[in-house]
């Protein structure tokens, strides 16, 4: 969880260019079409997220996050091509993770925390399927302290959205301590569900 850059010291104070909107987008929809095999949905996604890399990366970016960035791509594109399922959500999610750091540059911390919040449930939907308990356990420590810097600063309106968070957070845990890996994953469907509305506005 930790960030490539830092917040406000290095935004750059302008809109988001359209080329990382649609990287995150792109991510979003290749998690998803790989989740029931639409894998003409997933390379199509997949060859709109590299021409906006390419347009992306050609200006001004963190020095740290490019080869990151261009890693997880080529991960990804891999995984689609061999239509591997669990390799492509996950290696979607880390194209995310870095994206969602370059983000930093141009919306506020509270913004983009909300977004990791929804990348951290759709990553624990994925341990939650593959049984993995370790996993669950981490994902819900990274989401407390997420949640800890929202309820910690941000406006009202924020420090409500993040309450209600937790709530569904803290019924994860109690639902993750008896080791029933199908309700977690539905559980963390559902607060998927909660953040859709607020993190999209970061990917239009």
């Amino acid at each position: 969880e930790a960030l490539a850059i830092a917040q406000p010291t290095d935004a750059a104070g302008v809109p988001t260019p359209i080329e990382l909107r649609q990287l995150l987008t792109g991510s979003r929809r290749v998690f998803h079409a790989a989740r029931v095999g639409n894998w003409n949905l997933a390379s199509r996604a997949l060859e709109e997220m590299h021409r906006a890399w390419s347009l992306y990366r050609s200006g001004t970016i963190p020095i740290l996050l490019q080869p990151l960035v261009s890693q997880a791509l080529d991960e990804l594109s891999g995984a689609v091509a061999g239509r591997q399922r669990g390799e492509s959500r996950q290696f979607a999610l880390d194209v995310t993770k870095y994206g969602l750091d370059l983000l930093l540059q141009y919306r506020s911390r509270s913004d983009v925390d909300f977004a990791r919040l929804d990348l951290w449930s759709r990553q624990l939907v994925l341990d939650a399927e593959a049984d993995d308990a370790g996993g669950i356990a981490s994902d819900l420590a990274i989401m407390g302290r997420i949640l800890d810097r929202l309820e910690g600063g941000g406006d009202q309106l924020q420090r409500v959205d993040a309450r209600a968070v937790r709530d569904q957070v803290g019924a994860l845990r109690t639902v993750a301590q008896r080791r029933a890996g199908p309700e977690v994953a539905a559980g963390a469907g559902r607060l998927q569900q909660l953040l859709t509305d607020r993190v999209r506005e970061q990917e239009q």
